[in-house]
């Protein structure tokens, strides 16, 4: 009888040492979950900031593309102008040169 005691004493201590064991790998396990979880967040948020930027930029650069379009076609309406001026400054000096020699 005490050589079967022994045994179940035995088998006990090992049930419990097995459950231990397993107890310590689920609280492993759900902390492993728990930190993935919190980099799957952490990454959730950069890809976020990262997408609001890119937006952010493409904003400026259509701003930018806008502002040197309209810069462009000042240009063109001062080149126009200038032209304009230089031709009627070249005729009135013509017509001024004309009535001189009358």
């Amino acid at each position: 009888s005490s050589g079967i005691n022994a045994e179940y004493g035995g088998l006990l201590g090992q049930l419990r040492q097995i459950l231990s064991e397993e107890d310590a790998s689920r609280v492993l396990v759900r902390d492993l979950i728990r930190e993935r979880k919190e980099i799957g967040a952490g990454f959730t948020v950069m890809v976020k900031e990262y997408n609001d930027k890119k937006v952010d930029q493409e904003k400026q650069l259509e701003k930018v593309h806008k502002e040197l379009a309209e810069a462009s076609q000042n240009a063109a309406k001062l080149e126009k102008e200038r032209n304009q001026l230089h031709n009627t400054l070249k005729g009135a000096k013509t017509a001024a040169g004309r009535s001189a020699a009358s």
